[in-house]
Formats: structure tokens, sequence, C-alpha cells
């Protein structure tokens, strides 16, 4: 059995997506200008002066963002598929429009995520059902606070979930049609390295982006610049960028892993 090595694989990705910075602006710029110039015009278009009724902001937010979490599901997946290909494949003789155009490829891809999706929060609410019972019974009423202290073990179980059954998303990359059995088969003994490599590969983004959020919003309010289009605009190309590396990083560490637990490669090592 093959087990996965928490700190080279880590630092593989981070080396990886370095080394390849050139290759990750090409494919990943236009999706964040993109998501930044939409969620910025959409955003300043529902400002509250344009609210027809007292409930209308609200109304409109929501609109913005259905309309602008679509779009991001889109590109994301557009991005994903073509960086495990990236990494999986190499230099495929293919331009960033070819690598970023919508195919069937991408299509079963957003429904596996969607599968994913679906199965985490169903393992989530099953778990959930009985903490949530027994609080309510002994409270005789609404959940409290400590609620989340009980719902842990469901949110752990969903991503160990996950985490044995992300590898579907490579190999769809790759047009392999890695069944969910196979793939929780090949994932067997590795689940908890999973969930330890896809959490701590997220947290420096996610603090990074924490930060960045509070930088920028701290600007903004002591500028008035809040209701600008161009303070909106360049938020939101920070805070995509940001999150655009993030996702790079996730999508390698699964790469590294699927070619370790399935294609049978090396294991991962800093060079």
């Amino acid at each position: 059995m093959r087990h996965l090595l928490i700190i080279p694989t880590l630092i593989e990705a981070y080396r990886f997506v370095w080394r390849e910075r050139r290759d990750f602006v090409s494919l990943a710029f236009p999706l964040v200008a993109v998501l930044s110039l939409v969620g910025a015009a959409l955003v300043w278009l529902a400002r509250p002066d344009d609210a027809p009724t007292e409930g209308g902001y609200p109304v409109a937010l929501a609109i913005v963002g259905l309309v602008l979490g679509l779009l991001s599901l889109a590109f994301v997946v557009m991005f994903s598929v073509a960086w495990h290909r990236k990494y999986l494949v190499g230099h495929e003789a293919s331009t960033v429009a070819a690598a970023l155009m919508w195919s069937p490829r991408q299509t079963r891809f957003l429904w596996l995520v969607v599968g994913l999706g679906v199965i985490v929060t169903a393992v989530v609410f099953t778990g959930a059902i009985g903490p949530l019972l027994l609080v309510a019974s002994a409270s005789g009423g609404a959940p409290g606070p400590a609620v989340l202290f009980l719902l842990a073990p469901a949110i752990v179980g969903a991503l160990l979930v996950y985490a044995r059954l992300s590898l579907l998303l490579p190999a769809s990359a790759l047009d392999h049609h890695l069944r969910f059995r196979r793939c929780w088969e090949l994932t067997q003994g590795n689940g908890w390295r999973l969930v330890l490599i896809i959490v701590l590969a997220s947290i420096p983004m996610w603090t990074a982006s924490v930060v960045m959020s509070y930088v920028i919003n701290g600007i903004v309010g002591a500028t008035d610049l809040a209701s600008t289009l161009s303070a909106n605009f360049l938020g939101m190309l920070i805070d995509q960028a940001i999150g655009f590396v993030g996702i790079a990083i996730g999508v390698s560490v699964l790469s590294i892993a699927y070619r370790q637990l399935v294609v049978g490669g090396p294991p991962a090592r800093p060079s």
C-alpha cells in the first residue's frame, strides 16, 4: 500500500504553482478579470440607491450572488480541468483559449463536482440529525451554540468522505472513468492523510484572503470609497486572484495524490 507523504506533497504543490507561474497567470488572469469586472458591476448596479422598494436591495444582492456564483462555478471548473491536465499531462499543444474552452470534459467534471457536493451535504445532514434532535429535546426549543460541537463529527466525516473521493476529479480531467467504488479502494489507508493535506494546503491562502479583505475594507472604509466602481473592482480583483492561487494549489495537491495512488507514480519529494 502506498502512503502519501504529507509535507513533500504540500511542498511539491506550492513549488509546481510557483514554477509554472507564467502559465498560471495566462490561464487564470482572463477568468479573474472577467469575474472581477462582472462582480463589481453587479454590486455597483445593485447598490441601495437604486433599490425601488425597501426590500429591493436584499433581493438585488441575492440576484448578484446567484449570477456571480454560477459564473464562478463555471470558471473554476474550466480552470481546474486545465490545471489538472497541466500537471498530469504536461505541455499539451494547446492555446489558452483551447485549454479554457467548454467541452463535454468540463460538463462531466461539473456534474462530478455537483455529485460530490450532494454526497458531502448528505453526510453532514445525516450525521447532524441525531445531535439536532438531542439538543432540541433537551433544550425544548431552538438549538444553541453548543450544537456546533455536536456537529463536528458530521463535518469531519464529510471531509473524510470528500477526501476519499476527491481523486475522481483529476481522473475526470484526464477522461479516466474512475468509478466511485474503485476510488474508495485506491484511497484506502490514505483518507486522513488526504484530509490533512487538503486542509493544510488551504490554510495559507485562506489566511491571506482574510488578511487582505480586512486591509481592503479598512482602506475603503477610511476613504469612503465603498460605493465606487473602481474600489469594488480592485477588492474583487485581489480576492479572486488569491482565490485562484488557492485553487491551483488545491488542484495540484489532488493531481499529485492521483499520480501516486492511481497512476502509480513516484512519491512526491521536494526538488
